[in-house]
């Protein structure tokens, strides 16, 4: 299912793995070895992911949220 959310807003780990159509445990598999995007850990033990902000007239992108990890 196709998530609308602003640039700039916090997801949470469902939503991005909804959006890059990747298991949950992939997800966490990537924050493991550091390749993951850069996560905020809520007071309740949860997280969230930051969107990148995305230049005025553009369509976000998977990339957006992948653009803190680094690459292979």
């Amino acid at each position: 299912m196709a998530v609308a959310v602003r640039p700039g807003q916090k997801l949470t780990v469902d939503e991005v793995c909804d959006e890059l159509q990747i298991a949950r445990s992939t997800f966490y598999d990537w924050r493991q070895k550091g390749r993951g995007p850069r996560c905020i850990r809520l007071p309740n033990g949860s997280l969230r992911i930051r969107r990148r902000r995305e230049p005025v007239g553009t369509a976000p992108s998977a990339g957006a949220l992948m653009a803190a990890a680094p690459l292979p």
